[in-house]
């Protein structure tokens, strides 16, 4: 309570704390009755009331629509299809149902990426997982699809950017792994969960900072470009902890105003853009037969396990 509460409040007397005390006591002993408790005895026998479980309200679902067990995947096609022509959407291929949910593959600024629709027409996006085995939900063949339509998309030339990756302002944590080039912007939530799952493994890693989602990302990725070689996995375990760009972006302040730094920022963000990227973090990353590998969003479950398979790959050969 604060110092103007504490002087408003009124004086406690018996006339006002009575029938708060009556009303308090009458719904304690309505509840227990609804809910089952013990018998409440009082001088005059009151009616009696039910034991039985109470039945719980139902909730407006008017509007919610009921589930169709009858659609087709023609109908999802269709209805997708007019979906995705709202928001300058691609439908690459819609699976087959599993689990009550049709996986649709759809395309954006040269992205795959998977969104579901279940039979009341509602359409999720993001990681799904399987609340009894905690598992990454995964339909059977999305995973391929998915690889299918991002390497038909991502077709980029990496041959005429080579001289603009050459010039990325970069920082390796070098494991003597194989090599991965990922854009990081210091405060992508999603930089930071594939970081801790990068971490656990033994790939050479290129971080090329990039910045556009606060004032505070200059001074940050200023730091990670200074940062000694031997210390940078330390550096880059550490600032991707929730929490620590406050203290990064004050470590890092007297880069803020660097125009020099803010011209290789730029570099970066162009180049991010120009790979076809819309977001971080974002990988890239060469293969044995010279064809280049991609990846635009977090990396954990299946989508991390089929990289690393590709980079083991490649550094077997």
């Amino acid at each position: 309570m604060s110092d103007s509460d504490q002087n408003t409040a009124p004086k406690t007397h018996v006339a006002t704390w009575l029938p708060w005390a009556m009303l308090a006591a009458v719904s304690f002993l309505l509840v227990v009755s609804l809910y089952g408790g013990p018998t409440v005895k009082t001088a005059t026998a009151p009616a009696p009331v039910s034991t039985a479980a109470p039945v719980a309200p139902v909730a407006d679902v008017a509007d919610v629509p009921a589930p169709n067990p009858a659609l087709t995947m023609d109908d999802i096609k269709s209805a997708m299809a007019t979906f995705a022509g709202k928001y300058n959407l691609e439908v690459l291929e819609v699976l087959p149902q599993d689990k009550g949910l049709w996986p649709v593959i759809i395309s954006s600024n040269k992205q795959a990426n998977v969104v579901y629709v279940n039979a009341s027409g509602l359409i999720s996006t993001g990681n799904l997982f399987d609340l009894a085995s905690g598992e990454a939900f995964m339909p059977p063949g999305l995973e391929l699809a998915m690889k299918r339509h991002q390497d038909d998309l991502s077709r980029i030339d990496f041959a005429a950017l080579s001289d603009d990756i050459k010039k990325a302002a970069t920082v390796t944590a070098d494991k003597g792994g194989p090599e991965l080039y990922m854009f990081y912007e210091p405060h992508c939530g999603y930089c930071m969960m594939t970081q801790a799952e990068l971490e656990k493994h033994e790939v050479t890693i290129h971080y090329i900072p990039v910045t556009f989602l606060s004032e505070e990302s200059q001074a940050i990725a200023g730091v990670m470009l200074n940062t000694p070689q031997d210390e940078v996995p330390q550096m880059m375990h550490e600032v991707s902890q929730r929490g620590a760009q406050a203290g990064f972006a004050e470590r890092g302040a007297q880069y803020a105003a660097d125009a020099d730094l803010h011209a290789a920022l730029e570099h970066n963000n162009k180049l991010m853009g120009q790979m076809g990227f819309s977001g971080t973090p974002a990988f890239f990353f060469a293969r044995p037969d010279g064809t280049w590998g991609t990846h635009n969003g977090a990396l954990v479950g299946p989508p991390l396990e089929t990289l690393l398979s590709e980079l083991r790959g490649a550094a077997a050969q």
